[in-house]
């Protein structure tokens, strides 16, 4: 009995002590602290919000990095104290807010109303050819409001205590494309994470030996006042490296994206959220298609005669237009007495700075190619891609251009 009695007492001292620990945390204390919102203890700015990549400040990806400047403009740096920008995710129907931390002093931002839908050019400063979220930082102001998912550029700049924020669409502009630097090519939103975005167009057709550049929202500057101006689209940091390795290391920089063959092709662009970088794809998948209706193609060499006189590589023979069907052109030569042992070509208007079309530039087929009696001049004469006529006749010629390519027939 003496022993059931003394573990009973044991209970009731324990029972004891836990009341008065409880009784000494006040629950007034713990309003408080909830009242009072997290920081971080070192100093920055930050950026959260609900459904995003940062919750609270205390979250790593919170923390903003100074903006990418254009040391090309403005104060010709490359980054500037109290300016900020980068991109981030934000989910639809989100708030954002914006915190800095001093010294031992923080403070959290919000905007008036939530902030302001403008288009950009109806903004101060924001040469941006869509709508943006913008407005005057606020002490514990209402938190900024965001309807629509997507990868965002958050820009924020202390020194005039404004924020600009853009839903990220991208585009390609420059001489490889159809519409040169005059108007920028949409590509289309295939995907968006937290763990970044996949921009992708199919069918974009480019032109060899140029260059490009990708944008934001039809627009080259995301900010840009006296001094400062971001640096809002991708180049690389050397064109004639990357044209010479053929290797397009894509961020912002200031040269543009080399390119190298004509066609039509396929490009993915991609940020990645876990690196801050973009990466680019590009797979060709036809050739580049030309509109030859009007172009007017004819022989061009001495393997025939003009106006009753052997040419010498000085005029064209029966220039004409081709016959369309759809996207294929068709120029043909009937009954074309072509002489022995001479050369020749396919040549636009019969003068050179045109289309040119030689042995090598061309699939070649027909009876005549099989017979050996037309060859490629190489195997005649060292480097020389003309046609040579073996043997001296009648032909019937004809020159298909199409999305195949390029196809020439001798019969």
């Amino acid at each position: 009995m003496k022993k059931i009695k003394l573990i009973d007492l044991n209970k009731l001292m324990l029972l004891l002590l836990t009341a008065v620990l409880i009784s000494s945390c006040g629950v007034n204390d713990t309003d408080d602290d909830e009242d009072e919102p997290l920081v971080p203890n070192q100093e920055g700015f930050y950026v959260f919000g609900t459904n995003t990549i940062a919750e609270d400040a205390l979250d790593p990806n919170a923390r903003m990095n100074r903006a990418v400047l254009d040391h090309g403009q403005g104060a010709q740096v490359e980054n500037m104290e109290g300016v900020y920008g980068g991109f981030m995710y934000i989910g639809a129907n989100s708030t954002i807010q914006f915190s800095e931390v001093e010294g031992e002093n923080s403070t959290q931002y919000g905007a008036s109303g939530g902030g302001s839908i403008d288009h950009g050019e109806d903004v101060g400063n924001v040469p941006i050819n869509d709508e943006v979220i913008h407005g005057m930082l606020e002490a514990d102001a209402s938190p900024i409001q965001v309807e629509e998912e997507g990868l965002y550029y958050v820009f924020v700049n202390t020194l005039d205590d404004t924020f600009v924020i853009m839903n990220v669409k991208a585009n390609i502009i420059g001489d490889a494309t159809e519409k040169q630097w005059a108007e920028g090519t949409s590509i289309p939103t295939e995907s968006v994470s937290v763990d970044g975005a996949v921009f992708e167009v199919t069918d974009l057709m480019l032109n060899g030996e140029s260059g490009y550049r990708y944008r934001f929202n039809d627009g080259f500057h995301v900010y840009q006042s006296t001094d400062v101006v971001t640096m809002s689209s991708l180049g690389v940091e050397d064109y004639a490296t990357a044209w010479d390795t053929q290797v397009n290391d894509i961020g912002f920089y200031l040269d543009n994206i080399p390119h190298h063959e004509s066609g039509v092709f396929t490009i993915r662009l991609e940020y990645d959220a876990e690196t801050a970088e973009w990466s680019e794809t590009k797979t060709k998948t036809g050739e580049l298609l030309v509109d030859h209706s009007e172009t007017e193609m004819g022989l061009f060499g001495n393997a025939f005669e003009v106006d009753g006189t052997e040419a010498e590589w000085d005029m064209g023979y029966e220039l004409h237009a081709p016959s369309v069907s759809g996207n294929s052109y068709t120029w043909t030569w009937e009954n074309v007495e072509l002489i022995e042992e001479r050369a020749f070509i396919f040549l636009e208007d019969g003068e050179w700075g045109g289309l040119l079309i030689d042995y090598n530039r061309a699939a070649v087929e027909g009876e005549a190619i099989e017979n050996g009696q037309i060859v490629n001049a190489t195997s005649v004469e060292e480097d020389d891609p003309n046609f040579y006529v073996v043997e001296g006749g009648t032909y019937n010629i004809t020159l298909l251009i199409d999305e195949e390519g390029t196809t020439v027939t001798i019969d």
